[in-house]
């Protein structure tokens, strides 16, 4: 199984192209805490939501790889 770090910076997003609501910066965080963001917003509003990695890179997950992750048994779940 690939390594994940859980804590990276991110920040989660919704592309404007993909959704006719305000696009742009929806939140930031950890990786954990962005994914599990995202899967609390309805199925509607899910459309063009991605995740970017803040450091220097133009990294970006979409929503079904969001998704994905969130299924990994390593994924930290609080509860």
């Amino acid at each position: 199984m690939t390594y994940i770090n859980w804590r990276a910076g991110v920040g989660l997003f919704r592309d404007i192209a993909s959704a006719d609501r305000s696009s742009g910066l929806v939140a930031r965080g950890q990786l954990s805490d962005m994914i599990a963001a995202a899967l609390d917003f309805h199925e509607s509003d899910r459309v063009g939501m991605f995740i970017q990695y803040e450091i220097g890179t133009k990294i970006r997950l979409s929503f079904h790889e969001i998704s994905e992750l969130a299924a990994r048994p390593d994924f930290p779940v609080v509860i």
